[in-house]
């Protein structure tokens, strides 16, 4: 009878921990949809800030037409669902409830730090067929990092990523991921950015996005001036306009200062001028593009 009452004992104690540790998992609540407002009442002027919430991005998007953020870091603290994304197959036919402003503008780069401390942004749309300068950022000189976009929809006239459209100089964009649909009637489109200046630095970077571009289309960036590290493509990359309807798996231009290291394709590519695996079109040395290797079509 002891004996029994032992092993009751120790079965209650095993139960108890289990409950202890799946508990904490059961009360984890779905970040909610965006409802189409900004919130910048985070904002105090004390740098670092945490954003936990939809409208709290879209605030940092509002106040970012005025300030540039430099030296300041703002990280994701959840993620962040900024539209429905059950229908997003449709979504061309039947867009979603919020269209969504870039972070940053020609006048006023994002020059801070944005962390998403490896949370998730899904659902972003922009469809704007007369309209250029695209992605979750439009310009941005500062450093984007631990960040992943799903079932990201850009539909533009021109120049446009789903992290950012351009990144200046100093812009460092690390461990970052993409999946979704991107596409642009005329030049310049890439999974993670659009347009590289020289000294940009792409590093670790994942597109599973589908790319299509008039012109100059790539899985990990459009036009590239700087360096891209350590990346790779699954997407679909297809240029459909000529002349010059250029498309890589990672970038559609390499010029005079494109450095591509240690990157690889496995997305099916397709062109009506030149397509390559991982540049189609490469302005400077040969020897700029090393440990590079493409698996498909």
């Amino acid at each position: 009878m002891k004996e029994t009452s032992k092993k009751m004992l120790a079965v209650l104690i095993v139960l108890a921990m289990i409950i202890s540790i799946i508990s904490p998992m059961t009360l984890t609540v779905s970040a909610s949809v965006w409802n189409g407002t900004p919130d910048t009442s985070w904002y105090t002027g004390s740098s670092p800030y945490t954003i936990m919430t939809a409208e709290q991005l879209a605030g940092l998007a509002s106040l970012s037409t005025t300030n540039n953020f430099e030296g300041e870091t703002i990280i994701l603290g959840a993620d962040i669902v900024l539209n429905d994304t059950s229908n997003f197959a449709n979504w061309e036919s039947s867009p979603p409830a919020n269209q969504w402003t870039p972070i940053g503008t020609s006048d006023s780069r994002f020059m801070g730090t944005f962390d998403g401390n490896g949370h998730a942004i899904s659902g972003l749309y922009i469809s704007k067929s007369s309209e250029y300068y695209k992605g979750l950022f439009m310009y941005t000189a500062g450093n984007i990092r631990n960040l992943t976009l799903t079932n990201c929809y850009i539909y533009a006239n021109g120049y446009a990523g789903c992290i950012s459209y351009y990144c200046g100089s100093v812009a460092r964009i690390t461990n970052c991921s993409v999946s979704g649909i991107i596409k642009v009637t005329g030049s310049y489109a890439g999974g993670i950015v659009g347009q590289t200046e020289n000294g940009t630095i792409i590093s670790k970077c994942i597109n599973n996005a589908s790319v299509t571009a008039g012109k100059t289309s790539g899985g990990i960036v459009g036009v590239n001036n700087g360096t891209v590290a350590d990346c790779y493509n699954t997407g679909n990359i297809a240029g459909n306009d000529s002349p010059y309807s250029d498309a890589a798996g990672i970038a559609g231009n390499n010029n005079i200062f494109g450095l591509i290291n240690n990157c690889y394709n496995l997305g099916n590519l397709s062109a009506i001028d030149t397509a390559g695996g991982i540049v189609s079109y490469n302005e400077g040395s040969i020897s700029n593009l090393f440990g590079c290797c493409n698996r498909w079509n």
